[in-house]
């Protein structure tokens, strides 16, 4: 049988070959996912043994592609460097059959999880051969049932008339005690009515359902479990195959990952708070060094930088107030910069400013340089575009085509000196600016016609 090993890294890969080939699998190594996905479309392997980092993807993207494409999807075992809780929640989701830490012990404990894994494909796959005819043959279905980890029952009618062991131990009762008796008894009182709308819901259609409800221990204790059910017609009495699993752990594994994640929020939320709290005492200190200075061309560079801190304090205002920490609405953020910018500055209110943005979402990591730009075109319009303008228009938009974002800022001001070159520019200001356009990718550009017109595009 062969197994397929995804794994980037030769060492661990050849570590692996050695062990799976003394257990007598035949190997077949890729170093990436599309190198995965290209073997995949031809070979169907007995199992894969899947690394959630890879060079090009990680594993979670690699089983997406994978299904996308209609390829068969065999049975895979995540393996990972990182003990990250909240990938092996991911991952379990996308059916993986499990999820190992390449620590000291990996290699030894990989056997034994193989072992597992190939008897649980071994019940399933003799599960699907058997359903069309599980009553014909009783004795084959048990033994199957029987060797199961997962809860296993059938009904008629919604009444029990056979479980396996893993079944009994669930719920504690004995055979004796829950044969011939409700489905419903195994419910939490509070999910039998929405159980019963699932039955005859289930009765209208065919193919297997899958949910998640609330189990009723003999104890009164209630627990989360899954729920996988297929309905069958035999002699014209309707049967019903469940498969269970108690799902309690994963649950508050989930409860205490977002628990944690929402702290974590609490907490940056917070950081964000004290870097505006700072910046606004830098503010401070820089007014009151500005006091003391006599030198125009100092106190004016003094103003400059304290507009500078100010646009980006905007930004952590809105990320404290934000319900998603990573990325923020734009026309919100951007409406508000201009206002504060515009507030800071002398004569503003001589200029008549239109604003068209869109209304979408951002990364914070593009819309922090995007308000340092903003910030630096702005202000140098509205400060030296209108020397010689009786009726000042500027004008900014803000526009999304397809995830192709462009800035304009435009006037009908003075405009910039004959022969201008923004490559041999030595003013600070646009220096910063064509810097940030870089760090995201993006391409500025300056039109000197009619005015100035200040264009930046990028894309997400």
């Amino acid at each position: 049988m062969l197994v397929h090993v995804i794994e980037d890294d030769p060492g661990v890969t050849e570590l692996l070959k050695e062990k799976l080939e003394e257990l007598g699998y035949d190997i077949f190594c890729s170093k990436s996912g599309y190198d995965a996905i290209n073997f995949l479309e031809k070979n169907t392997p007995y199992l894969i043994i899947l690394d959630y980092s890879l060079p090009d993807m990680n594993g979670k993207e690699l089983i997406e592609k994978l299904k996308k494409r209609n390829i068969n999807l065999p049975p895979f075992i995540v393996c990972t460097g990182k003990g990250d809780e909240l990938i092996a929640v991911e991952m379990m989701k996308l059916e993986a059959r499990d999820y190992i830490i390449k620590d000291i012990h990996f290699l030894e404990l990989l056997p034994e999880i193989i072992k597992r894994i190939s008897k649980d494909i071994k019940n399933e796959n003799k599960l699907k051969e058997m359903e069309s005819a599980f009553f014909e043959s009783e004795t084959r279905l048990r033994a199957v049932f029987e060797n199961s980890m997962d809860a296993i029952g059938v009904s008629k009618y919604g009444i029990h008339v056979f479980v396996n062991p893993s079944y009994l131990d669930m719920f504690g009762y004995s055979e004796n005690e829950l044969i011939n008796t409700s489905i419903l008894n195994l419910i939490a009182i509070d999910s039998r009515e929405e159980i019963i709308e699932k039955i005859k819901k289930k009765s209208e259609q065919k193919g297997a359902v899958n949910y998640e409800t609330r189990g009723l221990r003999k104890n009164g204790f209630e627990f989360d479990m899954e729920v996988a059910s297929s309905g069958y017609i035999l002699n014209d009495e309707l049967f019903t195959l469940v498969i269970l699993r108690d799902i309690t752990q994963r649950k508050e594994s989930e409860k205490q990952i977002k628990k944690l994640l929402k702290e974590k929020d609490l907490l940056i939320k917070e950081v964000h708070h004290r870097i505006k709290n700072n910046m606004n005492i830098i503010i401070s200190l820089i007014q009151l060094q500005s006091t003391e200075i006599d030198n125009i061309q100092t106190t004016e560079a003094l103003n400059i930088t304290k507009n500078r801190i100010r646009s980006m304090m905007v930004l952590y205002d809105k990320l404290y107030m934000a319900e998603n920490i990573k990325i923020l609405d734009v026309k919100n953020y951007l409406l508000t910069l201009i206002d504060e910018i515009i507030l800071n500055l002398p004569n503003s209110n001589n200029v008549i400013i239109k604003k068209e943005i869109d209304n979408f979402s951002m990364d914070i990591k593009i819309l922090s340089p995007i308000g340092i730009i903003l910030n630096e075109l702005l202000t140098n319009s509205i400060k030296y575009a209108f020397k010689n303008t009786k009726k000042a228009e500027l004008f900014i938009s803000f526009i999304n085509k397809n995830n192709h974002v462009i800035l304009t800022l435009s006037d009908n001001g003075d405009g910039f000196y004959a022969n201008f070159d923004i490559e041999n520019s030595k003013g600070f200001g646009l220096k910063l600016v064509k810097g940030l356009a870089e760090q995201i990718e993006g391409n500025f550009k300056i039109i000197n016609e009619n005015g100035t017109k200040c264009i930046l595009e990028f894309d997400l």
